[in-house]
């Protein structure tokens, strides 16, 4: 079963399923990785994740991932980045991190 969790109004879900975790921000950037790739899942610490790449456009960011292996991250016009950890925005950020079983530290 997978679990839906809206980064915002209108925008595509981020996905969870029992294998997978698929990112999306709109039409900004896109990510897809095995659940096993999540090494963590936490909420930010403000001033500890300044400088973590974000997906999150035009919000804040309220969780961080960490990768055991970097992820690769499509953007606008083409443009791909990879990534050991990346913070984004959801709206549920308890339920997101349950989903991908965080509330871990890095």
């Amino acid at each position: 079963m997978a679990a839906g969790l809206h980064p915002r109004a209108g925008a595509p879900p981020l996905t969870v399923t029992h294998r997978r975790l698929y990112l999306r921000t709109g039409l900004h950037w896109t990510a897809s990785t095995p659940l096993v790739n999540v090494q963590s899942a936490r909420a930010v610490v403000a001033g500890q994740d300044a400088a973590v790449p974000t997906i999150a456009v035009g919000v804040k960011p309220n969780v961080v991932l960490t990768f055991a292996q970097p992820v690769r991250v499509l953007g606008p016009y083409g443009m791909t980045k990879t990534a050991a950890q990346l913070s984004l925005h959801v709206d549920d950020p308890k339920g997101f991190l349950a989903a991908v079983g965080g509330g871990t530290q890095a």
